[in-house]
This record gives structure tokens, C-alpha cells and sequence, in this order.
């Protein structure tokens, strides 16, 4: 049913896209996963930002349900592999690993690494800075490879293609998600928007070179300094979620 469904939806958008044998986004495909459309319009949507929607009626044309379908895809493909990989581990061993495979900041290199950025079509004067938008598409892109390809397809291509070239899992087991990634996990998840706003402090002192103030939307939720940039980030990231009273992941 949801695949009908969201088929239907896209006979407007395919009106728009009568794209040439052998287009960008075709290519971007082969280069990218090794595949061929069999539904081209389907990765059109999907890497098209709700920054740059169509709109017929009243219903805006952009990634944002491939994104959502994707991001369940994901998830459930990551869950089977650390199932079938660990298994001597708990639960909060995979839960842990699972996040840490799909955070934002991860998703964000996958989709950079895979040239993304070349083919995502957005308008970048409405983004806001704190907005993972590759990563994004990225989910946007399994979602899209789902309808089109079907589960098992799918599957194959996030492990051979995405986990096996740039996932270290070695490495993640014995890394830990910083502050600000899982703040800004949290307000991607929850549909917030987060905002760094970073600059020199009028402190003197090294270690508060910088300060950094968090605002979760536009209000300001949290206050730190550090010796950089990167690490006042990191302290304001860490008292929001101090007060927030966050579980770690």
C-alpha cells in the first residue's frame, strides 16, 4: 500500500523530469551504489531538499517521506548486521553500535563520500546551518532505493556498498558519540532546529578563547568556552544536554 501510494504521488513530479539516457543523477547512481533506476523519478525526489519542493495542490514534492522511510531502513539493516555479527553482545552493546552506524554526523561523511552534495538539488539561502541536509538525502536515497529495488536489494547494497567501505566497526566499538553529535542526533530526530553560534569571548584566560552559545529553537538553552572553537561547541553541547538530562546513546 505505501508503495502504490507514494507511486501515485509522484505522476505529477514525473511530469517535470523526462531526464536523457545517461543523466547525472543515472550516473551518480552506477558510480555510487552500482545500480540502474528501473523508477528514476523515485531518486529524483530524493535528492530533491524541501528547500527546492514542487508543489501541485497541496502537497510539496521533496525528500522529506523517502528520508523518513529511509531512516527506517537503515535501522533495521544495522540491527540485523550487529545481530549476525555480535553474537556474544547484549542489547545496549548493539543499541550503542546502532547509533553510533547512524548518527548524524556519520551519515553526513557517507553521503559527502558518495559525492552527494554533487547532485542534491536545494536552495541553499533557506537552510538552516544546523541542518545535516547530505545526510538527509542520503536516507532520503535508501528510501528510494527500497520502492525501487525491494528489501532484499536494499540490504545488500547498505552492507557491501556503505557498511564494508565506510563504517570502521572496530573503531566504533571503542569510540564514544560526542556531545554536540548527540545533541544534534536528538534535534534531528525530534524535528528541532539547533543552532551554534560561535565566536571569540572577551575572556583572557586559554581555555576560554571562545565561547559558544546553543539555541534550540531560537531560544538559547546553553553556554560554554573552550580553548577553540570546537571545544566551547562542545561544552555548551554537553551543559544543554546536562540539563536536558539526556542519556547518552
Amino acid at each position: 500500500f505505501l508503495k502504490n501510494s507514494l507511486l501515485k504521488s509522484l505522476s505529477f513530479f514525473s511530469f517535470f523530469f523526462k531526464k536523457p539516457a545517461n543523466s547525472p543523477i543515472e550516473r551518480f547512481l552506477k558510480t555510487a551504489f552500482q545500480i540502474s533506476a528501473t523508477n528514476l523519478v523515485l531518486y529524483e525526489l530524493a535528492l530533491r531538499h524541501r528547500s527546492a519542493s514542487l508543489k501541485t495542490s497541496n502537497i510539496k514534492m521533496n525528500n522529506e517521506r523517502l528520508e523518513f522511510l529511509g531512516d527506517a531502513i537503515l535501522d533495521s539493516v544495522a540491527a540485523d548486521y550487529l545481530y549476525r555479527n555480535y553474537p556474544k553482545e547484549d542489547e545496549g552493546f548493539m543499541s550503542k553500535m546502532r547509533a553510533k552506524i547512524v548518527s548524524r554526523s556519520s551519515l553526513e561523511q557517507i553521503a559527502i563520500s558518495l559525492d552527494i552534495p554533487s547532485v542534491l538539488v536545494h536552495n541553499s539561502s533557506s537552510i538552516q546551518r544546523s541542518e545535516s541536509l547530505y545526510g538527509n538525502a542520503f536516507e532520503a536515497l535508501i528510501g528510494a532505493i527500497y520502492l525501487d529495488k525491494g528489501f532484499d536489494k536494499t540490504k545488500d547494497l547498505i552492507t557491501s556498498r556503505i557498511f564494508s567501505r565506510f563504517i570502521d566497526f572496530s573503531e566504533l566499538e571503542n569510540t564514544s558519540p560526542d556531545s554536540k553529535s548527540t545533541l544534534l542526533e536528538w534535534g534531528q530526530k525530534e524535528k528541532k532546529t539547533i543552532v551554534f553560534e560561535t565566536k571569540d569571548s572577551e575572556n583572557t584566560t586559554e581555555n576560554e578563547r571562545f565561547v559558544s552559545i546553543v539555541y534550540i529553537e531560537n531560544e538559547e538553552k546553553g553556554k560554554g568556552f573552550g580553548s577553540s572553537k570546537k571545544k566551547a561547541e562542545q561544552e555548551a553541547a554537553k551543559e544543554v544536554l546536562t540539563s536536558f538530562q539526556f542519556i547518552r546513546p
